[in-house]
């Protein structure tokens, strides 16, 4: 069961990408393009969206897996609630299930989503209409994130009690799982060695 379903969940990822760029709107060229490359993303051991943090011989980050898949459509139908003011349910649906797929795309999606409910390229001409659109978009976000966390409250309330407990390893550096700071990560991005922070992990 685990390897079918690794194998068909890494499968569907191009549907996956497919379909959420067609609820986003766009060109279909674009998002056939979208899904046909998806699959060719890869990362060196970094645990990304590549084969090799699922298949038998990598990583096995199988509930990773779920998200990955998960994380699109979720962003799809969460971006029209916050359009549209509808599909509340759906959303709340598939934001739940990535963030209790994976903690770290849940944070993911929330993030993007709040980024992408400050983009009204149609009212960039009208400040007023802009500012409505955004705090109407803010509002819509904040009645998902209180509805995804009174869905998911079973998980996260333990969550939070154990955190103490939580990522405490002899075995891994802990920049692997609490970064490098942030003064490290944005001094990379700024001078231009933001992937080569990795080298102080692999010490």
């Amino acid at each position: 069961m685990l390897q079918w379903s690794n194998y068909l969940l890494i499968s569907l990822f191009p549907v996956s990408i497919y379909w959420s760029m067609r609820r986003f709107g766009f060109d279909r060229i674009i998002f056939a393009k979208g899904a046909l490359v998806s699959s060719l993303g890869t990362t060196n051991g970094f645990y990304g969206f590549d084969f090799r943090s699922y298949i038998f011989a990598g990583w096995g980050l199988y509930a990773q897996l779920w998200a990955m898949v998960l994380l699109p459509l979720a962003l799809a139908m969460s971006y029209r609630t916050l359009r549209e003011g509808r599909g509340y349910l759906w959303a709340v649906l598939l934001l739940s299930a990535t963030l209790m797929s994976h903690l770290l795309y849940g944070y993911m999606a929330f993030i993007t989503l709040g980024i992408l409910a400050l983009v009204h390229p149609d009212q960039l001409s009208n400040p007023r209409s802009l500012a409505v659109a955004v705090w109407t978009n803010w509002r819509r976000l904040a009645i998902l994130l209180l509805l995804v966390i009174a869905v998911a409250s079973y998980f996260l309330v333990p969550f939070f009690l154990d955190r103490p407990y939580l990522n405490n390893s002899v075995f891994h550096h802990i920049t692997g799982h609490d970064s490098y700071g942030h003064s490290a990560v944005l001094r990379g991005l700024v001078v231009g060695h933001l992937y080569l922070i990795s080298a102080g992990y692999q010490r």
